[in-house]
């Protein structure tokens, strides 16, 4: 009989430290800030008022799914899918909260388990395009490349202006070295928009390793003219280089007739 009273009793602290107008205010006012930084990229600094606004209500799904985005983008993965799930348990129909713990399994390399999240976001929400790319990047991480392709073709027929799913499909033939079908895919990209200019390196980088350097030279300017501040310019640009140089070499060989 005590026991039970003790229960009750903090079982009803609980409650009122919680719905305490005053700690909800200063909840709301630390998830708020929490949120600013996050949203700002701060994501270290907007940590410690993830955690503040937790240990006032351990109940706040908002606070540990907030939480989990910048642990993601800090690198840290299983404290991001640990968050994750605790914001799953309190809001069980969240289609966002699956779709992140599919992005956080691929990233560690457990596509088994990001299959199984995304395809529960995938039932609660079937309209959002970017669950169903992320369950055909999880099929190609387990090597299941023709889940892979059915996905990005349903995507297509579905939404034939969707140019992500033509890129992962293209970037997927690439990477099988099949580099005919992966530039026509390419190819496709540009004819819906001329601007795409992971298009024009994709196209590129087929025409390089299939030895036509001309070509690949040709698209890879065009890349670097759309996107002059890319990421990939210095190694762009040394490809280049070598692929003139290659030429070069090429026109100094002599044939003769033995």
């Amino acid at each position: 009989m005590v026991i039970e009273v003790k229960d009750s009793f903090l079982n009803m602290e609980k409650f009122v430290s919680v719905t305490n107008p005053i700690r909800v205010t200063k909840a709301k006012i630390l998830l708020t800030k929490a949120n600013a930084l996050r949203m700002g990229r701060l994501f270290r600094e907007s940590i410690g008022f993830y955690l503040k606004t937790i240990f006032i209500n351990r109940n706040n799904s908002d606070a540990y799914f907030g939480l989990s985005l910048s642990y993601k983008n800090i690198g840290k993965y299983e404290k991001a899918i640990d968050c994750l799930n605790k914001a799953r348990k309190l809001t069980p129909f969240n289609s966002e909260i699956y779709y992140q713990l599919g992005i956080c399994y691929n990233i560690i390399a457990r596509p088994d388990l990001a299959v199984k999240n995304l395809k529960k976001a995938i039932k609660l929400n079937k309209s959002n395009l970017s669950y169903q790319i992320q369950l055909g990047i999880s099929h190609e991480l387990m090597d299941e490349y023709n889940m892979s392709f059915s996905i990005y073709e349903k995507i297509i027929n579905e939404e034939p202006s969707y140019l992500l799913a033509y890129n992962y499909k293209a970037t997927l033939f690439l990477n099988m070295k099949n580099y005919k079908s992966a530039s026509s895919c390419f190819y496709q990209i540009l004819k819906l928009n001329p601007n795409y200019y992971n298009a024009f390196l994709g196209i590129a980088i087929c025409f390089d390793r299939m030895g036509d350097y001309f070509k690949a030279i040709r698209f890879y300017k065009k890349y670097l003219k759309l996107k002059p501040r890319s990421n990939n310019i210095f190694s762009v640009h040394s490809r280049i280089d070598i692929l003139k140089h290659k030429i070069k070499q090429n026109k100094g060989i002599k044939l003769t007739l033995v």
